[in-house]
């Protein structure tokens, strides 16, 4: 209780956790104190896969613009193109993790995820093939605006009661369609789509945001290990800069998943609100 205004506690942690670690990025590099870039790659991954997995999502749509961010600040040298295949192994990490979890609690439709996974798949890597020589910079800011929109469908879309799974009149061939509209642009910044494919779901199927969420992260590991794959053969990757952020989206997301589980779907339907807000803000003003 916070006044009048009732907060549930869960939703301001992670509220004071996402502040904490937009200060820390303005305020860290000032004093000195995030001289070692491994362990700031590592904290950032850590927290970020902590809170994208917990509300279902990959953690590109956030992991993209702080990277240029900091590299806005000269902490790191690496080029968009690095930026932006890493994002895609830290959501291929966390993804796959945080599904796993869920998986365990029946959560995750395998079918479904698994189509859309494999759809998803295909689109990103002929489009990370066609893309090879372009520069993601100016689609992540197109991605910021696709992120603002995504926030108001998923705060419009219906609130299905959670109870027992619904796995009826599912509208697949309209969830596989706009799987690839949406993997098209993970070919090209490595933002592989889970803040556009959340909302999708819940405003055209009957599953509650928990089953959406796991279904989706299933489905994102997917698409984001395929293209980080692409553009590790594409050449876009330095070995060293992988270990940090891939240890700590592994950790992260184990955190995120568990705390998931124990969280209303309306907690964490705000906490993914408040993510892809901080990642749409971060890459319109960075």
């Amino acid at each position: 209780m916070i006044g009048k205004l009732w907060v549930p506690r869960r939703l301001l942690i992670g509220g004071l956790i996402l502040l904490g670690l937009d200060l820390g990025l303005w305020v860290g590099p000032h004093l000195g104190l995030l001289a070692h870039v491994d362990s700031l790659l590592f904290l950032l991954a850590l927290g970020v896969a902590a809170l994208a997995t917990g509300a279902g999502l990959g953690g590109a749509v956030l992991m993209v613009p702080v990277l240029l961010f900091l590299r806005h600040l000269g902490i790191i040298d690496w080029p968009p193109t690095e930026i932006s295949t890493l994002a895609a192994m830290a959501a291929a990490l966390a993804a796959g993790n945080g599904a796993r979890i869920q998986r365990k609690k029946g959560l995750v439709l395998g079918g479904l995820a698994w189509k859309m996974g494999i759809v998803g798949a295909t689109t990103a890597v002929v489009m990370a093939i066609w893309s090879s020589r372009w520069t993601p910079s100016p689609i992540v800011s197109l991605d910021a605006f696709m992120a603002l929109t995504a926030v108001l469908c998923l705060w419009a879309a219906p609130h299905p009661r959670e109870g027992r799974s619904v796995t009826a009149a599912i509208p697949e061939r309209r969830i596989l369609a706009a799987t690839m509209l949406v993997a098209a642009s993970s070919g090209v910044t490595g933002m592989p789509g889970s803040y556009l494919l959340i909302p999708l779901l819940l405003w055209v199927s009957p599953l509650p945001y928990r089953q959406v969420a796991a279904t989706t992260l299933q489905a994102i590991f997917i698409i984001a290990l395929a293209t980080f794959l692409m553009k590790v053969h594409q050449g876009f990757l330095s070995p060293s800069h992988a270990l940090p952020l891939g240890l700590g989206s592994l950790i992260g997301s184990m955190a995120g998943a568990r705390w998931a589980q124990r969280s209303s779907p309306r907690t964490l339907r705000l906490l993914a609100t408040l993510t892809i807000l901080l990642g749409s803000a971060t890459s319109l003003f960075f």
